[in-house]
């Protein structure tokens, strides 16, 4: 996966991204501040930061935010969403070569976006930045997989996205990457996280995936009929649960060898 094509892959994706994209457990968040808390870890750098959505959450646990997110439109949207934040600074940069000052960071994090990063170029830039005793935490969404909607969308994904892998492609790649990327002794925290849509956030979330069709693309519209169908079955009173949990990676970035 190359840099230029993982920084271009959502464009066009922001509005769904801002109307489908959940957060985080808040158990998460709490089990982050409690390994970093913004008086011992003023500075965090929120890499891929996408439309802020963990940006915010830093913000309200107490710390500066540099925001690194590569894509204009998506940045556009973090902007939006940020208005105001004096404690927070947009980057036009990508993971693997922020820019940023070496030594600036007390805490690197990256929220359903390590997948996309070069791994030890990642990590080699965690290294620059990270002040001693620094920390970076790595976070996604895991879909339950076996449960009926999930094995549905599944079906429909398969049948017709030619980009498509699983529903949890990013959560597949971070847990066999972390072993590579963390130094021993690193920690991996999982919460459970349920997610209730409306039908219509249902299927804007399935849209903001990097694998999804874009408008005028051959079989969008067969694609989100599959959505608004599937939405439609599992709906109970307007509302679709999905089962999910929220995992959290945490550790120091393996050293230089």
């Amino acid at each position: 996966m190359g840099i230029n094509k993982n920084t271009e892959i959502f464009e066009g994706r922001g509005k769904a991204y801002v109307q489908g994209r959940p957060g985080y457990a808040p158990q998460a968040l709490e089990a982050l501040e409690a390994l970093a808390p913004a008086s011992r870890f003023p500075v965090a750098v929120d890499m891929g930061a996408g439309t802020g959505i963990l940006s915010r959450e830093l913000l309200r646990l107490g710390h500066e935010v540099l925001a690194v997110e590569p894509n204009n439109s998506m940045r556009q949207r973090a902007r939006q969403a940020l208005q105001g934040e004096t404690r927070c600074r947009l980057i036009a940069a990508t993971a693997e070569d922020s820019g940023l000052p070496q030594g600036c960071a007390d805490l690197i994090a990256a929220a359903s976006a390590f997948h996309w990063f070069g791994l030890e170029a990642f990590r080699a830039e965690c290294l620059r930045l990270l002040r001693p005793g620094g920390w970076v935490f790595l976070l996604c969404n895991a879909r339950r997989e076996d449960e009926a909607i999930s094995r549905e969308q599944d079906e429909l994904c398969r049948r017709l996205l030619p980009a498509y892998e699983s529903l949890d492609h990013g959560y597949r790649y971070t847990l066999r990457a972390a072993e590579r990327f963390f130094a021993p002794g690193y920690r991996c925290l999982r919460f459970a996280f349920d997610l209730d849509y409306t039908p219509e956030r249902f299927v804007q979330r399935s849209l903001s995936s990097s694998y999804a069709l874009r408008p005028g693309e051959e079989g969008y519209e067969a694609f989100v009929e599959g959505l608004e169908s599937l939405a439609a079955r599992h709906a109970r009173e307007g509302v679709l649960r999905v089962g999910n949990d929220s995992v959290l990676w945490a550790g120091q970035p393996a050293p230089n060898v």
